[in-house]
Protein backbone atom coordinates (compact mmCIF):
# COMPACT_ATOMS: atom_id res chain seq x y z
CA UNK A 1 0.00 0.00 0.00
CA UNK A 2 2.81 2.40 0.87
CA UNK A 3 4.47 1.71 -2.47
CA UNK A 4 1.22 2.41 -4.30
CA UNK A 5 0.81 5.71 -2.48
CA UNK A 6 4.34 6.77 -3.40
CA UNK A 7 3.75 5.75 -7.01
CA UNK A 8 0.58 7.82 -7.39
CA UNK A 9 2.13 10.79 -5.58
CA UNK A 10 5.11 10.47 -7.91
CA UNK A 11 2.79 11.04 -10.87
CA UNK A 12 1.91 14.44 -9.42
CA UNK A 13 -1.41 13.54 -7.78
CA UNK A 14 -2.47 15.20 -4.52
CA UNK A 15 -4.21 13.13 -1.84
CA UNK A 16 -7.46 14.41 -0.37
CA UNK A 17 -6.99 15.31 3.31
CA UNK A 18 -10.59 14.35 4.19
CA UNK A 19 -10.89 11.17 2.10
CA UNK A 20 -7.46 9.54 1.61
CA UNK A 21 -8.75 7.22 -1.11
CA UNK A 22 -9.39 10.19 -3.42
CA UNK A 23 -6.62 11.84 -5.43
CA UNK A 24 -6.48 14.64 -7.97
CA UNK A 25 -4.04 16.12 -10.44
CA UNK A 26 -4.64 19.57 -11.88
CA UNK A 27 -3.25 20.03 -15.38
CA UNK A 28 -3.48 22.99 -17.78
CA UNK A 29 -6.07 21.03 -19.78
CA UNK A 30 -8.22 19.84 -16.90
CA UNK A 31 -8.30 17.91 -13.65
CA UNK A 32 -7.96 14.13 -13.35
CA UNK A 33 -9.39 12.51 -10.21
CA UNK A 34 -8.94 9.00 -8.84
CA UNK A 35 -11.11 7.09 -6.37
CA UNK A 36 -9.31 3.98 -5.09
CA UNK A 37 -10.64 1.01 -3.15
CA UNK A 38 -8.26 -1.94 -2.64
CA UNK A 39 -7.37 -2.88 -6.24
CA UNK A 40 -10.15 -0.95 -7.98
CA UNK A 41 -9.67 2.53 -9.41
CA UNK A 42 -12.37 4.84 -10.78
CA UNK A 43 -10.99 7.66 -12.92
CA UNK A 44 -12.79 10.93 -13.56
CA UNK A 45 -11.64 13.25 -16.32
CA UNK A 46 -13.07 16.19 -18.31
CA UNK A 47 -15.59 15.25 -20.95
CA UNK A 48 -13.92 14.27 -24.19
CA UNK A 49 -10.44 14.22 -22.64
CA UNK A 50 -9.75 10.54 -22.05
CA UNK A 51 -6.21 11.31 -23.20
CA UNK A 52 -5.60 13.16 -19.92
CA UNK A 53 -6.39 10.02 -17.90
CA UNK A 54 -4.20 7.90 -20.18
CA UNK A 55 -1.26 10.30 -20.11
CA UNK A 56 -1.24 11.18 -16.43
CA UNK A 57 -2.29 7.87 -14.87
CA UNK A 58 -3.23 4.83 -16.99
CA UNK A 59 -0.06 4.64 -19.08
CA UNK A 60 2.56 5.34 -16.37
CA UNK A 61 0.70 3.19 -13.82
CA UNK A 62 0.39 0.35 -16.31
CA UNK A 63 4.15 0.39 -16.83
CA UNK A 64 4.63 -0.48 -13.14
CA UNK A 65 1.65 -2.70 -12.38
CA UNK A 66 -0.55 -5.12 -14.28
CA UNK A 67 -3.92 -3.46 -14.87
CA UNK A 68 -7.17 -4.30 -16.64
CA UNK A 69 -9.38 -1.57 -18.08
CA UNK A 70 -13.03 -2.60 -17.78
CA UNK A 71 -14.66 0.55 -19.15
CA UNK A 72 -17.31 2.85 -17.74
CA UNK A 73 -18.28 1.87 -14.17
CA UNK A 74 -21.72 0.32 -13.74
CA UNK A 75 -21.39 -0.93 -10.15
CA UNK A 76 -18.90 0.38 -7.58
CA UNK A 77 -18.88 -1.03 -4.02
CA UNK A 78 -22.42 -2.27 -4.45
CA UNK A 79 -23.64 1.10 -5.72
CA UNK A 80 -25.25 0.90 -9.16
CA UNK A 81 -24.60 3.79 -11.53
CA UNK A 82 -27.17 4.60 -14.23
CA UNK A 83 -26.48 7.47 -16.61
CA UNK A 84 -28.82 9.22 -19.03
CA UNK A 85 -26.47 11.25 -21.17
CA UNK A 86 -29.32 12.77 -23.16
CA UNK A 87 -30.94 14.12 -20.00
CA UNK A 88 -27.51 14.74 -18.40
CA UNK A 89 -28.39 12.88 -15.23
CA UNK A 90 -26.80 10.14 -13.14
CA UNK A 91 -28.72 7.91 -10.71
CA UNK A 92 -27.10 5.99 -7.84
CA UNK A 93 -29.02 3.02 -6.40
CA UNK A 94 -28.33 -0.12 -4.34
CA UNK A 95 -31.10 -2.48 -5.46
CA UNK A 96 -29.03 -5.66 -5.49
CA UNK A 97 -27.36 -4.87 -2.18
CA UNK A 98 -30.72 -4.19 -0.53
CA UNK A 99 -32.13 -7.44 -1.94
CA UNK A 100 -29.15 -9.28 -0.47
CA UNK A 101 -29.46 -7.92 3.06
CA UNK A 102 -33.26 -8.25 3.00
CA UNK A 103 -32.93 -11.94 2.14
CA UNK A 104 -30.43 -12.34 4.98
CA UNK A 105 -32.31 -10.57 7.78
CA UNK A 106 -35.91 -10.08 6.81
CA UNK A 107 -37.40 -12.34 4.16
CA UNK A 108 -38.70 -15.07 6.49
CA UNK A 109 -39.69 -12.75 9.32
CA UNK A 110 -41.52 -9.87 7.68
CA UNK A 111 -45.19 -10.21 6.77
CA UNK A 112 -45.83 -6.50 6.19
CA UNK A 113 -44.21 -3.99 3.87
CA UNK A 114 -43.50 -0.44 5.00
CA UNK A 115 -43.59 2.60 2.73
CA UNK A 116 -41.95 4.96 5.23
CA UNK A 117 -38.76 4.33 7.24
CA UNK A 118 -40.51 5.11 10.54
CA UNK A 119 -44.01 3.87 11.34
CA UNK A 120 -46.33 4.13 14.30
CA UNK A 121 -45.94 0.50 15.35
CA UNK A 122 -42.16 0.55 15.37
CA UNK A 123 -39.33 2.92 16.13
CA UNK A 124 -41.51 6.06 16.06
CA UNK A 125 -43.63 4.71 18.93
CA UNK A 126 -40.57 3.93 21.06
CA UNK A 127 -40.11 7.38 22.56
CA UNK A 128 -38.19 5.98 25.50
CA UNK A 129 -35.91 3.32 24.06
CA UNK A 130 -33.44 2.15 26.68
CA UNK A 131 -30.38 -0.12 26.61
CA UNK A 132 -31.00 -3.80 27.25
CA UNK A 133 -29.92 -5.87 30.23
CA UNK A 134 -28.84 -9.49 30.67
CA UNK A 135 -32.38 -10.76 30.17
CA UNK A 136 -32.62 -8.83 26.91
CA UNK A 137 -29.28 -10.25 25.79
CA UNK A 138 -30.62 -13.76 26.29
CA UNK A 139 -33.86 -12.87 24.50
CA UNK A 140 -31.88 -11.61 21.51
CA UNK A 141 -30.43 -15.09 21.06
CA UNK A 142 -28.35 -15.35 17.90
CA UNK A 143 -29.69 -12.10 16.46
CA UNK A 144 -27.02 -9.47 15.88
CA UNK A 145 -28.12 -5.85 16.06
CA UNK A 146 -24.59 -4.76 15.22
CA UNK A 147 -24.58 -6.76 11.98
CA UNK A 148 -28.02 -5.51 10.98
CA UNK A 149 -27.18 -1.85 11.59
CA UNK A 150 -23.84 -2.21 9.85
CA UNK A 151 -25.70 -3.36 6.76
CA UNK A 152 -28.17 -0.50 7.04
CA UNK A 153 -25.40 2.06 7.43
CA UNK A 154 -23.97 1.19 4.02
CA UNK A 155 -27.43 1.60 2.48
CA UNK A 156 -27.49 5.23 3.66
CA UNK A 157 -25.08 5.96 0.79
CA UNK A 158 -28.12 6.13 -1.51
CA UNK A 159 -30.91 6.41 1.09
CA UNK A 160 -30.05 9.39 3.31
CA UNK A 161 -33.62 9.43 4.62
CA UNK A 162 -32.76 6.60 7.02
CA UNK A 163 -29.56 8.24 8.31
CA UNK A 164 -31.04 9.68 11.48
CA UNK A 165 -32.99 6.62 12.58
CA UNK A 166 -30.16 4.18 11.95
CA UNK A 167 -27.83 6.46 13.91
CA UNK A 168 -30.28 6.49 16.82
CA UNK A 169 -30.38 2.71 16.91
CA UNK A 170 -26.58 2.47 16.77
CA UNK A 171 -26.35 3.76 20.34
CA UNK A 172 -27.79 0.42 21.53
CA UNK A 173 -25.37 -1.96 19.79
CA UNK A 174 -23.54 -2.78 23.04
CA UNK A 175 -26.78 -3.44 24.95
CA UNK A 176 -29.42 -4.47 22.41
CA UNK A 177 -33.06 -5.37 22.96
CA UNK A 178 -35.56 -7.06 20.69
CA UNK A 179 -37.37 -3.76 20.14
CA UNK A 180 -34.18 -2.25 18.74
CA UNK A 181 -33.76 -5.21 16.40
CA UNK A 182 -37.40 -5.11 15.27
CA UNK A 183 -37.08 -1.38 14.58
CA UNK A 184 -34.05 -2.10 12.40
CA UNK A 185 -36.02 -4.76 10.52
CA UNK A 186 -38.82 -2.28 9.82
CA UNK A 187 -36.29 0.14 8.32
CA UNK A 188 -34.90 -2.68 6.19
CA UNK A 189 -38.41 -3.58 5.04
CA UNK A 190 -38.92 0.04 4.00
CA UNK A 191 -35.64 -0.08 2.05
CA UNK A 192 -36.80 -3.18 0.23
CA UNK A 193 -40.04 -1.44 -0.78
CA UNK A 194 -38.17 1.64 -1.99
CA UNK A 195 -35.02 -0.01 -3.36
CA UNK A 196 -35.59 1.53 -6.80
CA UNK A 197 -35.14 5.00 -5.33
CA UNK A 198 -31.72 6.59 -5.11
CA UNK A 199 -29.75 9.79 -5.48
CA UNK A 200 -29.95 11.58 -8.81
CA UNK A 201 -27.37 14.11 -9.93
CA UNK A 202 -28.31 16.49 -12.72
CA UNK A 203 -26.16 18.84 -14.76
CA UNK A 204 -29.31 20.80 -15.58
CA UNK A 205 -30.05 21.83 -11.98
CA UNK A 206 -26.79 22.86 -10.26
CA UNK A 207 -28.63 24.33 -7.29
CA UNK A 208 -28.53 23.78 -3.55
CA UNK A 209 -31.35 21.63 -2.19
CA UNK A 210 -31.95 20.97 1.50
CA UNK A 211 -34.22 18.32 3.01
CA UNK A 212 -34.93 17.95 6.71
CA UNK A 213 -37.28 15.82 8.74
CA UNK A 214 -39.99 17.59 10.70
CA UNK A 215 -41.89 14.99 12.67
CA UNK A 216 -43.60 17.58 14.84
CA UNK A 217 -43.30 15.43 17.95
CA UNK A 218 -43.01 17.25 21.23
CA UNK A 219 -41.30 14.64 23.42
CA UNK A 220 -37.68 15.48 24.08
CA UNK A 221 -36.64 11.83 23.81
CA UNK A 222 -38.61 11.07 20.67
CA UNK A 223 -36.66 9.86 17.67
CA UNK A 224 -38.79 12.14 15.53
CA UNK A 225 -38.58 15.34 17.54
CA UNK A 226 -37.62 18.57 15.72
CA UNK A 227 -35.00 19.22 18.39
CA UNK A 228 -33.03 16.28 17.04
CA UNK A 229 -33.96 16.51 13.37
CA UNK A 230 -31.34 15.88 10.72
CA UNK A 231 -30.56 17.89 7.62
CA UNK A 232 -28.55 16.80 4.63
CA UNK A 233 -26.84 19.48 2.55
CA UNK A 234 -25.00 19.37 -0.75
CA UNK A 235 -22.96 22.49 -1.32
CA UNK A 236 -21.35 21.36 -4.56
CA UNK A 237 -23.66 19.52 -6.90
CA UNK A 238 -21.70 17.14 -9.18
CA UNK A 239 -22.51 17.33 -12.85
CA UNK A 240 -23.32 14.30 -14.93
CA UNK A 241 -21.52 15.62 -17.99
CA UNK A 242 -18.08 14.32 -16.98
CA UNK A 243 -16.81 10.80 -17.53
Amino acid sequence: MTGNVKTIAGFGFERCAVEPNVWRKITPDGTVRLAIYVDNVVIRFPRGRRDLADTHFVKPYGERYSITIVGEPRVVLGIEISRDRGDRTMLLTQTRYIDKIFAKFCSERTTKDFTVPVHQAGIDASHHMLPGDEADRIAMGRRSLLELLGSLLWATATHPEIDFYVSCLCQFTSAPKLEHYEAGLSILSYLHCSKGLGIKYSANRPTLEVYTDSGGACRATSLATPSSSAARLSLRVPTASSS
